[in-house]
């Protein structure tokens, strides 16, 4: 027998099966023969409204180079902004590919201010991260090279998964 929907109780809370926080660092490179992440689409002239990035950049553990090698971001970025200071539509994924969260991944939206701390929610994932939601604080903490501009951009991510 079905329920009719006014018989049917809904306490409002959602469950919560388990929370995590971690620091991950994710290091980008921009040309270069290690290039990690690369402009898509140009905008005429000197602006770079419209402009798009994608990246598959490489995630750690540390900020250094010989971290251990954790996963990779697969990200889009999208000049989003015409005044100043620039602002940036951030999507990334956070790809696992060793450890407890082998194979996991986590989505991430919000816009980047370069030069900023920032916070941007995490809307979903999969894996042992399925259903998930949360939070990142973001910095950037490294920024070297001229030709090839490394960057290092450190996350503290605090998730509520199942």
């Amino acid at each position: 027998m079905a329920r009719s929907a006014s018989s049917m109780t809904c306490s409002g809370k959602a469950p919560i099966g388990a929370r995590s926080s971690w620091r991950l660092n994710f290091h980008v490179c921009y040309g270069g023969p290690n290039e990690t992440t690369v402009t898509v689409v140009s905008t005429p002239g000197n602006g770079t409204f419209g402009s798009i990035w994608v990246g598959n950049n490489i995630l750690k553990e540390g900020p250094e180079s010989s971290s251990m090698l954790i996963g990779r971001t697969y990200d889009l970025t999208v000049q989003a902004s015409i005044e100043s200071p620039s602002a940036y539509l951030y999507m990334l994924n956070f790809v696992f590919t060793t450890g407890k969260y082998d194979g996991s991944s986590i989505s991430i939206v919000g816009n980047e201010v370069v030069g900023e701390t920032m916070e941007r929610a995490i809307v979903g994932g999969t894996g042992k991260f399925r259903m998930a939601w949360g939070y990142t604080i973001s910095r950037l903490i490294s920024s070297t090279g001229t030709t090839e501009l490394l960057l290092v951009h450190e996350h503290d991510a605090y998730i509520y998964h199942y």
